[in-house]
């Protein structure tokens, strides 16, 4: 009889956003915003991940009254 060891490992997936905000005293934000979009798969054959992250890493300068706009991370399939 044979004994073959198991284990699940998981892969995350999904959309992270990190702000990390440093307000100045002259009225001004300054945002560093760092989106992150991953995904992934496994091979059952082989049992080997396959993953790809995309990364994107901005400095916004903005008034303190003003309000950032965000779009999307896209892909072209």
């Amino acid at each position: 009889m044979s004994h073959r060891r198991q284990g699940v490992e998981f892969l995350d997936v999904g959309a992270v956003l990190t702000v990390t905000p440093y307000i100045g005293t002259n009225d001004q934000v300054l945002m560093k915003v760092n989106p992150e979009v991953s995904n992934g798969s496994m091979n059952i054959d082989t049992e080997i991940r396959d993953e790809q992250i995309t990364t994107v890493d901005s400095t916004v300068l903005l008034n303190r009254s003003a309000q950032p706009f965000c779009s999307k991370m896209s892909k072209a399939w």
